[in-house]
């Protein structure tokens, strides 16, 4: 299974959005009080990352075809890397 490429970019893929879910809001919500935000921002600020998966799952179907899925794949593992 680990020689298809498929399968290793969609397991990269998901190895990055559980890290990036699972190292951040531990850390991120102590530092986020020490620039004075409340429990209520704080809350809103975490809860932004969850309404991004919601919509990109939804939309996702819907991309046209005339682009491969790895390029779509690669593309999320871009964008999922910085944050």
């Amino acid at each position: 299974m680990l020689k298809d490429p498929n399968y290793s970019l969609c397991a990269a893929a998901g190895f990055m959005s559980y890290f990036e879910y699972d190292y951040l809001a531990p850390i991120l919500a102590l530092r986020l009080v020490e620039f004075d935000l409340t429990q209520n921002q704080i809350g809103i600020f975490m809860s932004l990352i969850s309404f991004v998966y919601i919509l990109s799952s939804l939309t996702l179907p819907h991309l046209p075809k005339r682009i491969d899925r790895k390029a779509w794949i690669f593309l999320g593992l871009l964008f999922s890397f910085p944050t």
